[in-house]
């Protein structure tokens, strides 16, 4: 949040944005009906440890909510690339700088 708004606006109003903002895409989550990797990482074990499931379909289950989590990302950073610069809310430069940082 701080990349995209430094300078832009007070201390304050960029604090409440990055506190809130896991809380406002959990509820996403769940007004959506959608569920987490994590969720299921707990809850789908159980019918494996009661063996009415078997692993291979604990496997395949993990594997579909892992790529639907891929593919929800991967669209939700595209419309960030394609219409933040277009809505003049990011600027493009940052991208690039971000690519750039080194680890």
């Amino acid at each position: 949040m701080g990349t995209l708004t430094t300078g832009a606006f007070g201390a304050p109003i960029p604090r409440f944005f990055e506190s809130i903002g896991y809380t406002v895409g959990f509820v996403l989550v769940i007004m959506s009906r959608t569920e987490l990797f994590t969720e299921h990482t707990a809850l789908a074990v159980l019918p494996v440890l009661d063996r009415s499931a078997s692993v291979s379909q604990l496997a395949q289950l993990w594997t579909l909510v892992y790529l639907g989590n891929q593919i929800g990302v991967s669209l939700f950073a595209g419309f960030l690339v394609v219409l933040g610069p277009a809505l003049d809310i990011i600027n493009p430069q940052l991208f690039v700088d971000v690519a750039m940082v080194s680890w």
